[in-house]
């Protein structure tokens, strides 16, 4: 289940599932809940996006397969996203 087990689908597949959602998340923050919570946020998400893509990196230089290292890669990058979700809730683009 997750991430792993997404790695074994079509890549389109993994494309429209993975691409999607940063978007919409940094579309709500910015146009839709663009007042004192995305703001307020703004922090503790920049936060959890910088810990979740050092400890993804971390774990991709452990990996010992190519399936681990997409998958710990890819992880990581959500992570960036995250943390650029949360730099946009306090205006930063």
């Amino acid at each position: 289940a997750g991430s792993a087990a997404l790695a074994e689908h079509d890549a389109t597949l993994q494309l429209e599932h993975l691409a999607g959602l940063p978007v919409l998340v940094f579309a709500h923050l910015r146009f839709v809940a663009d007042g004192a919570l995305a703001h307020d946020a703004a922090p503790a998400i920049v936060a959890a996006g910088g810990v979740s893509m050092l400890g993804f990196s971390l774990a991709a230089l452990t990996a010992r397969d190519l399936r681990s290292l997409y998958v710990y890669s890819t992880l990581m990058h959500g992570g960036m996203l995250v943390a650029a979700v949360g730099a946009a809730g306090r205006g930063h683009m």
